[in-house]
């Protein structure tokens, strides 16, 4: 069967490091942390390793449709090791900016799994939503995950399929730790300063839909407005 989920081709640093993060082990017992319905389920948290970030991609015209991939980013060239799939056409919304670039699509045969993913929990506690507090899975681990929020949905496994680290002699941006990284203060303060950063953009972003939305909505309303005024002058004549 084919590969439930397809990197884009050649070498650009976006799926080569998805290759790395998979070949390492590193999307293996990953939570579906946020995830909102209609939009974006995000996984990547709590981080086996502390990656270091790599260049954006060069710009496609490929949208953010329904099963595309991308790694989500609080600026230029500090993409690491979370990772988003549209569960709905996000193309309104991303893909003005350098670091969003999708690094592959969930297969055509394969996007009904993303139909069987959780999101009764919504957006993540930064946002509002009823779902975990990144802070908390940064510095409690899969653990607060488990016992707060019992139904997440997981990806039990991820491997490469006709490809292996061998293909490219050196990983992008430095070799992670080999091992997994022992959470410490230092580690904390960086996890906690990059889900900051990455909260601020999102909020951001949830504000500039916010008011994509109220403006169609007054122009609706305007657009009412002048359908009445016309009736109305309809029937005075």
């Amino acid at each position: 069967p084919p590969p439930p989920l397809v990197c884009f081709g050649g070498a650009p640093p976006g799926p080569r490091r998805f290759l790395e993060l998979a070949a390492s082990g590193d999307l293996a017992e990953l939570a579906f942390y946020r995830a909102i319905k209609g939009c974006i389920v995000q996984f990547g948290l709590p981080a086996k390793r502390l990656w270091p970030p790599i260049p954006d991609d060069p710009p496609t015209s490929v949208p953010f449709l329904l099963g595309a991939v991308s790694f989500a980013a609080v600026g230029e060239n500090t993409r690491k090791s979370t990772l988003f799939i549209c569960v709905g056409d996000m193309s309104h919304m991303l893909g003005q900016k350098s670091w969003e670039t999708p690094i592959g699509a969930v297969a055509e045969s394969s996007l009904d799994v993303l139909e069987q993913i959780e999101t009764s929990y919504g957006d993540i506690a930064e946002f509002g939503g009823s779902g975990p507090d990144t802070n908390r899975i940064n510095n409690e681990g899969s653990a607060y995950l488990a016992s707060h929020f019992p139904y997440l949905t997981y990806i039990r496994t991820a491997y490469p399929v006709d490809w292996s680290p061998d293909d490219w002699l050196q990983p992008l941006g430095g070799a992670p730790p080999e091992q997994a990284y022992n959470v410490h203060s230092q580690t904390q303060a960086a996890l906690a300063m990059q889900a900051a950063q990455e909260a601020q953009l999102q909020a951001e972003q949830a504000e500039q839909a916010a008011l994509q939305a109220a403006l169609a909505e007054q122009v609706s309303l305007a657009v009412e407005a002048a359908q009445a005024a016309q009736r109305a002058a309809q029937r005075a004549q």
